[in-house]
């Protein structure tokens, strides 16, 4: 079926988190630049971030009441229940959209969508941040038109008969200018990244670190993403103790942050990697112990191999964790050239192009009219 002089109209299927939902964003701002008339539907999940992220877009958005596989044993009645709710909203929401393309995300939220789109014979493409695959990418990767990857190694964890692209992972055009912005000494601030929805353990340990070595940093500035759980809490600890730290529950100007940065302690999801990467900003990276198939321990390990961070291990006791990363901030705090080696690695390993390559390889799928196209500049 041709979709010659139709609208071309791509949704994007999944969310959850920011480290979903960025890339999707990144991704339609590029189709926007090369194919004007184009509209866009993100269907995700009911979490909270997840509106207020796409509420500063100028993208339409709906819901799916999807429920998280791991449901499955905990109350499988309800997890089928709402799996099948899930299905039958994602149909009505095809049917009424009518996409030429489905761009899945990730997450569980996108499973639905994808499975309606196959349904209706739909062509999809799937988003894979990180070095593992998640469940949503193996379930749905035969039957998808390609998998766009960030990590070279991601290939040997789908099957053959699967189209992979090693694009990198795309990043919002005011991150990517960041490559431009040269790594000087002047740089002294701490940026401490949980991830969008923070990481409860990641907190306690750099808190503990803070309290008991925090002369370490002087000088120097700190600002912590803690998630909105520990805000306040954080905010109080700080305080007693007369540490200077900036506290936000979530950052929105993420840019402006990322150019005072010399250092970052992270998670080591995907998306904040390339980030960081993009930025070229040094870091300790923290994978979170809980991650499916342990894929945030593999991305660590794939930046750490390129000399582009250090990697701690969380630790059962929060207080082995924080003495080791009390060792590795050390290391940089007291060594700029160390801190300047790191940085040239990580934007090397940056793909600046990425939106632009997804953003063509989906216009293509959806085979559109050439009148609907602008010529890339």
């Amino acid at each position: 079926m041709k979709s010659s002089r139709r609208t071309p109209k791509i949704l994007f299927a999944g969310g959850g988190t920011g480290g979903h939902l960025f890339p999707g964003l990144a991704t339609a701002a590029a189709i926007e630049e090369i194919c004007p008339k184009a509209k866009f539907l993100f269907a995700g999940t009911e979490r909270p971030l997840e509106r207020e992220i796409l509420a500063t877009s100028p993208y339409e958005q709906t819901t799916l009441p999807a429920e998280p596989l791991r449901n499955l044993w905990q109350s499988p009645l309800r997890f089928l229940s709402r799996s099948f709710t899930a299905w039958r909203a994602a149909l009505k929401i095809v049917d009424q959209f009518k996409p030429t393309t489905v761009v899945g995300l990730g997450g569980y939220a996108s499973v639905p969508m994808l499975l309606a789109a196959r349904r209706r014979k739909i062509p999809y493409i799937l988003l894979e941040q990180n070095t593992i695959p998640g469940r949503a990418t193996r379930c749905m990767a035969t039957k998808a038109h390609c998998i766009c990857v960030t990590f070279d190694e991601t290939r040997a964890y789908l099957p053959r008969s699967c189209k992979v692209l090693v694009t990198g992972n795309p990043l919002r055009t005011e991150i990517c200018q960041l490559a431009e912005t040269a790594y000087t000494p002047e740089r002294k601030t701490l940026v401490i990244l949980g991830g969008s929805q923070g990481a409860d353990r990641l907190n306690e340990a750099v808190a503990l670190m803070l309290e008991q070595n925090g002369k370490m940093l002087e000088g120097w500035d700190v600002i912590h993403q803690s998630g909105p759980r520990q805000e306040v809490a954080l905010k109080a600890r700080y305080a007693r103790r007369s540490l200077p730290c900036e506290v936000h529950a979530f950052i929105k100007d993420m840019q402006s942050v990322y150019r005072r940065a010399g250092i970052a302690i992270a998670r080591s999801g995907a998306t904040t990697l390339s980030e960081l990467a993009c930025a070229g900003i040094p870091s300790i990276l923290v994978p979170y112990p809980e991650s499916s198939d342990g894929h945030q321990l593999r991305n660590a390990e794939s930046f750490a191999k390129r000399q582009a961070s250090l990697v701690v291990e969380q630790a059962a006791d929060v207080l082995e964790t924080s003495k080791q990363l009390e060792a590795a901030l050390n290391a940089l705090v007291t060594d700029y050239r160390h801190r300047e080696a790191m940085s040239r690695e990580a934007k090397s390993w940056a793909r600046l192009d990425a939106a632009r390559r997804i953003a063509a390889e989906v216009l293509e799928l959806a085979q559109l009219d050439k009148n609907h196209l602008k010529e890339a500049t």
